[in-house]
């Protein structure tokens, strides 16, 4: 029966379905990748969630809006928008401070969880699809699920090259590319609005199809584009040395070497800390100054790493006083500063094959009978990267951030 609003009634039951579906995705998928995100410290993943707690707010506005008046369609679409920018300009802030404190995300659970993401959002897709022309708000549902799809993708992506390069830049970039089409979408929306506002939905909604085909024809264009060039951009990153380690000096080139000496827990050799940066340092617990500043900075730097670097970084304070630094000793004084630090130390003839190995050296200073002497070393803290080179050459007063730099730099070896 004609007039009777029938159909009207019909079309916001299958709306409220639908977006019920979408929100129910989105909310769990959500909570999915948060955790995966946080967990795997990937900067792609946590955007990815905060489009996905964007988009599961947007479908809730939407259910708000199924019903009701044009006026209140547009108002819901124009929040959504506005929603969807503020949360990638989030995602824009937490790049930026990852850029400057570092981050290791793991790329198998990039790809597994961004895999997860894109079939559930495959499945929005499908659901959303007869209503992709209706009305603003059902319209805003769509490009929201478009923009999911994409930024899927782009995980899965940034993920595999993660792996490739095993570098972190992969994930800021794809976390990025991410934001940047969280903030389009929720622009485009906030102009959809408008237009329903000024009256020109009429003209938005007879556009050609051969129009429409155009334009769905350019953005996948723009997509493979943008999939091409960030895969070039980062392979000429690559090549250019930006995600390999700086060069050894030549003059560490010839320095160096394994030993073992003897800690608490029994012998220890360097050789043992292969797959990780290990801090060599030669001093002695009476130290009154450079020995305990070199330790209280490695504590602070060990702190401004990431837990996943922390695990990969071992400091080692090798005492020249074995007559007074027993094992026992130096371990109650290394644990004094950082878990990280162990202390070793050996008989004075192996003391001093290490030294020369190292181009170091220390002297007894000693008057008469007495306990109360002093050791004059060298102090220099040596960067040994998890292949056991010696990468880097550090004064010992350096600050926090330059061991936190070298001891990145030294990181990118691998083992």
């Amino acid at each position: 029966m004609s007039g009777c609003g029938c159909e009207i009634e019909i079309k916001n039951k299958e709306q409220s379905r639908v977006l019920v579906q979408l929100l129910a995705i989105n909310g769990v998928m959500f909570v999915a990748e948060i955790i995966a995100g946080i967990v795997g410290d990937s900067t792609a993943l946590i955007a990815d969630s905060l489009d996905m707690l964007a988009d599961a707010t947007v479908y809730a506005i939407g259910l708000y809006a199924v019903g009701r008046s044009l006026v209140a369609k547009e108002k819901a679409a124009h929040i959504s928008g506005i929603f969807q920018v503020m949360l990638g300009l989030g995602v824009l802030f937490d790049i930026v401070r990852r850029f400057f404190v570092g981050s290791e995300p793991e790329s198998l659970m990039m790809i597994a969880v961004g895999a997860v993401a894109l079939i559930a959002n495959t499945l929005c897709l499908r659901l959303i699809y007869k209503h992709r022309q209706g009305e603003v708000h059902m319209r805003a549902s769509w490009i929201f699920s478009k923009n999911d799809v994409i930024a899927n993708l782009g995980v899965i992506i940034g993920g595999v090259m993660v792996a490739w390069f095993a570098s972190p830049w992969p994930d800021l970039i794809i976390g990025l590319i991410i934001a940047v089409i969280v903030i389009s979408g929720g622009v485009r929306i906030i102009n959809e609005a408008n237009k329903e506002k000024k009256g020109r939905c009429a003209v938005v909604d007879q556009i050609p199809s051969s129009k429409a085909n155009t334009n769905k024809k350019r953005s996948i264009k723009l997509l493979l584009l943008g999939i091409f060039t960030l895969i070039s951009v980062a392979i000429g990153i690559q090549w250019s040395g930006v995600f390999q380690p700086e060069p050894i000096p030549q003059h560490l080139q010839n320095m160096g070497g394994d030993f073992t000496l003897r800690s608490a827990d029994g012998p220890v050799a360097l050789k043992d800390f292969r797959g990780k940066v290990v801090l060599i340092y030669f001093g002695y617990t009476n130290c009154p100054d450079a020995c305990p500043l070199t330790m209280a900075n490695w504590a602070r730097a060990l702190k401004q790493l990431t837990e996943k670097e922390r695990s990969k970084v071992q400091g080692m304070l090798v005492s020249v006083d074995p007559e007074r630094d027993t094992p026992e000793t130096l371990n109650e004084y290394t644990a004094f500063f950082h878990p990280n630090i162990i202390g070793v130390t050996g008989s004075n003839e192996e003391l001093r094959k290490i030294v020369s190995l190292y181009r170091s050296d220390f002297e007894i200073e000693q008057e008469g009978d007495s306990e109360n002497y002093s050791v004059a070393h060298m102090s220099f803290v040596y960067v040994i990267d998890p292949q056991g080179n010696l990468r880097d050459l550090l004064a010992h007063e350096s600050l926090p951030e330059g061991i936190v730099k070298s001891v990145r730099n030294a990181l990118k070896v691998g083992g």
